[in-house]
């Protein structure tokens, strides 16, 4: 790429250091908790903490506390959380990055939401355009460094 990187730092293209699962609609949802259910995470709930329904966690594709989504589908799309855990909603996919620190990606992927934002596809409701996303190059230093930018940011 003509870059230069500090010593141990490379550039692969996002879709090399993250696998994802889209989310969807479980078979059951209600208003109340029940027996083995998650909150369900529909924009609402997952970018505003407002959690309305509840889905059974056989049928559906659940996120943990330390993995990222990203709204896929609508105005929104680009926009990252982290910290929730839930059945995610089919217009949210869960991001999970092969051995790299979450917190170094979510940071990354926060500075992105403009661009991934402004270069959905979709003429009606706008989507994530899976190769603006995939094909974004990722500044990947070695784990110790990650950790390091991490700490600085989040002080």
């Amino acid at each position: 790429m003509g870059k230069e990187l500090p010593k141990g730092w490379v550039y692969p293209k996002l879709k090399e250091v993250v696998k994802y699962q889209k989310g969807k609609k479980p078979k059951i949802l209600r208003e109340e908790p029940f027996l083995n259910s998650e909150p369900y995470l529909d924009i609402k709930a997952f970018e505003k903490d407002e959690i309305r329904r509840y889905a059974d966690v056989d049928s559906s594709h659940l996120i943990k506390e330390n993995e990222i989504g990203i709204v896929w589908d609508g105005a929104r799309s680009g926009w990252v959380g982290m910290n929730k855990r839930g059945a995610v909603g089919s217009t949210i996919a869960i991001l999970r990055p092969m051995l790299l620190n979450e917190i170094y990606l979510y940071r990354f992927l926060q500075s992105k939401f403009d661009y991934i934002n402004e270069n959905t596809r979709g003429s009606g409701i706008p989507h994530v355009d899976p190769s603006v996303l995939w094909d974004i190059d990722f500044p990947l230093p070695p784990r110790a460094e990650q950790d390091r930018i991490v700490a600085k940011v989040d002080a």
